[in-house]
Formats: structure tokens, sequence, C-alpha cells
């Protein structure tokens, strides 16, 4: 069976499901990544789309590092995280 090919304006304005099924395979066959990144959409063109996909992957990579490393954060860890960002802008 041939896969379905898409126009980046296509793939814009696509279901979820459809964005997914399209994309689900270009990472590992991981289609978490699809799905996180359907929300990002508009994308200007393809390199922004594969920058925010590989962002979804690096910045999920750090979190299950982080987690494995210091556990699950509390309320108290995510308030004083945001506090701080807050302050350095």
């Amino acid at each position: 069976m041939k896969a379905m090919q898409y126009t980046l304006d296509q793939l814009n304005t696509v279901s979820t499901d459809a964005f997914v099924a399209a994309l689900s395979g270009i990472f590992e066959h991981s289609p978490w990544v699809a799905e996180i990144a359907a929300h990002e959409r508009p994308f200007a063109d393809i390199d922004e789309l594969h920058r925010k996909m590989s962002k979804i992957v690096e910045t999920a990579f750090f979190d299950w590092l982080a987690r494995k490393t210091w556990g699950e954060p509390t309320d108290g860890d995510l308030l004083a995280f945001t506090l701080s960002q807050s302050r350095a802008a």
C-alpha cells in the first residue's frame, strides 16, 4: 500500500488523527511525537516542523532523565521553578 503524501499546507490543516498517521513514523515509530507536534501548527516551512518535532523528542528525554534522577516534581518544585523563571526574565 502506498503511503499518503501531504503538502505542508495540507499537514497544517488536516485533522490531528491524519497528521499523526502521516508523521508517526518520523521518529522511530513514535506517534506521540507527531501528536504533540500537531498542537504546534501551523508550521511556516518543513524546517520549522522538523525543529519542533526534534525539540519534542529532546525535551521528552530530558524530562525522563530528570524524573529518573530526582523523581517526580512536587507542586512546590513547579512553583519554585516558575517563580525563578519569571524572575530571570
